[in-house]
């Protein structure tokens, strides 16, 4: 039995659908792996600053990013890290 129309157009557009997103899939990471190098110093003080403030405003986010600026207030953390509580149970 030959298949309809119909049928072939949904095979046909079904691997279309599958070659195109082989093909953006290939073709982006190239492109996120290069964005990553290229900022990767605004990426690191991004993330300094959010382990010794712990949270930022959009406003704070853009003076990192495009200022390399860090927020005009006092530090929350001072420890270098993420906070650790430790609970001892007696």
């Amino acid at each position: 039995m030959e298949p309809t129309k119909e049928q072939r157009w949904v095979v046909s557009s079904g691997s279309l659908v599958i070659r195109c997103l082989h093909i953006y899939s290939t073709n982006t990471i190239p492109f996120r792996q290069n964005l990553l190098k290229k900022h990767s110093k605004e990426h690191k003080l991004l993330a300094e600053t959010l382990l010794e403030y712990e949270t930022l405003t959009g406003e704070e986010v853009r003076d990192i990013i495009l200022k390399g600026k860090k927020p005009d207030r006092p530090v929350v953390n001072n420890e270098g890290g993420g906070r650790v509580r430790i609970f001892s149970i007696s």
